[in-house]
């Protein structure tokens, strides 16, 4: 984001314009002006493009409080957080499941090692069968293989002594078997349940950080429109300037009063309106009622504009210049006032280190301490001599 000030230069001089522009161009935005009417029109139109941005801030933050977009996020959250606890309820699941095969496994090891002992046994009476029928086709009494017939039957007669009978087992392998399988199938539905989850989450997360992405532009737009509401207004017309003014109309008018007490035989004032919303100046004439300022004379308006400026200047506890400048304020000079003015510049020598004026006026060079001359040489440049 571009963070340049921006600087309004005012000159009737091209290359004073051009020189000023050349200086300040790398740390500020510039825009030239060569009137001062130029310079209004383009403060205007700044003006005017600020209030159409701020109009269309408030477009944008009524849309999106249309779409309820912060109601909208919260939604999204809270149906993130739901499908967060589906997939853990899921995996706790699967989890049990896993475990609870396990623990049927542990549970059916004896059931195996015992049908494991039956089918020695079967092997065993197998063997048996084999040296019995072994003997008979010898047809000989006494046969040799009797006596190890009868240690297989002792060995057989030990192994079942205390053992469940082969149907019991055989019953409680298939039950074991029975629930591995549910198990199983449970298992396979919640790997499902949690695949589909998983998909929901992605879902879910991308609509969530889309809703927060448009929570985030519209708390910032909100931020952006509020700074910009409060600035304006601050620097409106009836803003900051003219409360501070108002507040302090009796320091200000005695400051002006003081100085235009040095001979020029009248008077200005500032004065709230009754609705408080604008500041009037009046022209006061012990010779005449009180008046607007617009209803007099040009020599009258330029000594209440040098006092009103010279009184704001010097009541104010912002830093301030040491430099007064006077740009053509003389247009209209009238030799009833010619003393006073006299008078107030040097005045105004007492509040500033320095007081310029620029005028083509020659009857002030004999009011002044110094002189520059600015001629336009055969090129058409000025140059100072």
């Amino acid at each position: 984001m571009d963070k340049k000030a921006t600087i309004l230069v005012v000159d009737d001089e091209l290359g004073v314009l051009q020189s000023l522009n050349m200086v300040l161009k790398d740390d500020y935005h510039i825009l030239l002006a060569k009137t001062g009417r130029e310079a209004i029109d383009i403060f205007e139109q700044k003006h005017k493009l600020a209030k159409e941005e701020l109009k269309d801030l408030k477009v944008k933050l009524k849309i999106l409080e249309d779409q309820s977009i912060i109601e909208q996020e919260v939604e999204c959250k809270e149906s993130l957080e739901e499908v967060k606890k589906k997939i853990k309820q899921n995996e706790e699941l699967q989890k049990s499941i896993k475990d609870l095969n396990l623990k049927l496994k542990e549970e059916i090891k004896p059931v195996v090692r015992d049908l494991s002992v039956w089918a020695d046994i079967a092997s065993r009476q197998n063997t048996i069968n084999s040296l019995e029928f072994s003997c008979q086709c010898k047809h000989q009494e006494g046969c040799s293989f009797d006596k190890k017939i009868r240690e297989i039957r002792s060995i057989i007669k030990k192994e079942q002594k205390g053992l469940p009978t082969k149907e019991d087992l055989n019953q409680k392998y298939d039950t074991y078997k029975l629930k591995v399988d549910e198990n199983n199938k449970k298992w396979q539905k919640a790997v499902s349940c949690g695949l589909e989850l998983s998909k929901d989450l992605g879902a879910a997360m991308a609509q969530y950080q889309s809703k927060k992405a448009s929570a985030e532009e519209y708390e910032a737009l909100k931020a952006n429109y509020e700074a910009y509401d409060y600035f304006m207004r601050a620097m409106s017309k009836d803003g900051i300037v003219r409360q501070i003014i108002s507040n302090n109309l009796g320091v200000i008018n005695s400051e002006i009063a003081k100085i235009l007490s040095y001979g020029v035989g009248f008077s200005v004032f500032l004065e709230s309106n009754e609705d408080g919303k604008a500041i009037d100046i009046f022209f006061k004439h012990e010779k005449s009622p009180n008046r607007y300022i617009e209803l007099c004379s040009g020599m009258e308006k330029t000594l209440a504009e040098i006092a009103i400026r010279a009184a704001l200047v010097n009541v104010t506890t912002l830093p301030r210049s040491n430099i007064f400048v006077l740009d053509e304020s003389f247009g209209a000079l009238d030799a009833e006032y010619m003393a006073g003015l006299t008078r107030i510049l040097e005045y105004l020598k007492t509040l500033f280190e320095t007081v310029v004026i620029i005028t083509h006026e020659e009857s002030l060079k004999d009011f002044v301490d110094y002189i520059i001359e600015v001629e336009r040489d055969e090129s058409g440049y000025s140059k100072l001599s």
